[in-house]
């Protein structure tokens, strides 16, 4: 009996109807390989530019993205992480901030590195890092705003650059904090600096050093700062914004002549000055 070559036939019609057969199964599994590669082609596309982070998860961090196409750092996945470093781009998306406690209580983070010199910090994003004590925003180590609630509460920071706003309670506790240095800052939060008790220098300078509002206990046993200027004029204060601070405590607004020195502790009222000083006019007599 005659064997037809390729698919053992033994009759024309048979070798006929193989082949065709043959060419359908071909053409179907060429199908599927095309829709394979199609899709994997797809994932790595949408992970190149952000939108799949389920296939394509950061080695580092978790995170999540918003309908603007920006993203934030939801969670640092090494809990034990010595230093860090939070990118201004991941995956040609925007990382504009951190989110929600996304660091908290990673208790032996020393540093913390931002690409970008203007993110966005939300409520308790470093709180309990006690062993925090560097940040560092951008290359030019920019001042910053801190808008979350409790953002560096309990932390080990020595040094802060602040401008626009100081969330409540965003350096609450922070016993090591030292020096702040705050540019075009508008208002400090209840409880902002609250038992930062080695804060010495707080140093307003800069475009627009005036400070249009401070919360209630902003300062609270704030016991070794001596000085604190607010600006041209004097902002809201709270009853007890200076609670539990230094006796020697001297705030002040103004300039010039006309500068206003208070001392909260005295209990007293804060006297402006009067124009033309006594001085004057005696001597125009």
């Amino acid at each position: 009996m005659k064997k037809y070559r390729d698919c053992g036939a033994t009759s024309a019609d048979d070798a006929r109807f193989c082949s065709e057969r043959g060419k359908k199964i071909d053409g179907s599994q060429r199908k599927t390989v095309a829709a394979i590669v199609a899709i994997v082609s797809l994932v790595a596309l949408c992970c190149g530019c952000g939108v799949v982070s389920l296939f394509c998860p950061a080695r580092d961090f978790e995170w999540e993205w918003n309908e603007a196409g920006t993203g934030r750092i939801t969670r640092w996945r090494d809990r034990e992480a010595r230093e860090v470093f939070i990118p201004g781009r991941f995956r040609g998306i925007e990382i504009y901030g951190v989110g929600p406690g996304a660091f908290r209580g990673m208790t032996k983070l020393e540093r913390a590195t931002f690409e970008d010199s203007t993110p966005s910090l939300d409520d308790d994003a470093f709180a309990g890092c006690v062993a925090l004590k560097t940040v560092e925003f951008g290359k030019n180590e920019r001042f910053v705003g801190v808008g979350g609630k409790r953002a560096f509460a309990g932390t080990g920071i020595t040094s802060i650059k602040l401008t626009s706003s100081v969330a409540e309670g965003a350096f609450a506790d922070c016993k090591s904090l030292e020096r702040v240095e705050v540019d075009c800052l508008r208002e400090i939060g209840a409880e902002a600096f609250a038992g930062c008790e080695a804060l010495t220098t707080f140093a307003n300078s800069g475009t627009w050093p005036q400070i249009e509002k401070i919360g209630t206990k902003a300062f609270e046993g704030c016991k070794s700062l001596r000085r604190l200027y607010l600006g041209e004029e004097k902002p809201e204060i709270a009853p007890d914004a200076f609670e539990g601070c230094s006796p020697d405590l001297e705030v002040s607004w103004g300039v010039g002549v006309m500068k206003t020195v208070w001392r909260p502790a005295s209990g007293a009222e804060p006297v402006p000055p009067v124009w033309p000083p006594r001085s004057l006019e005696e001597s125009s007599r």
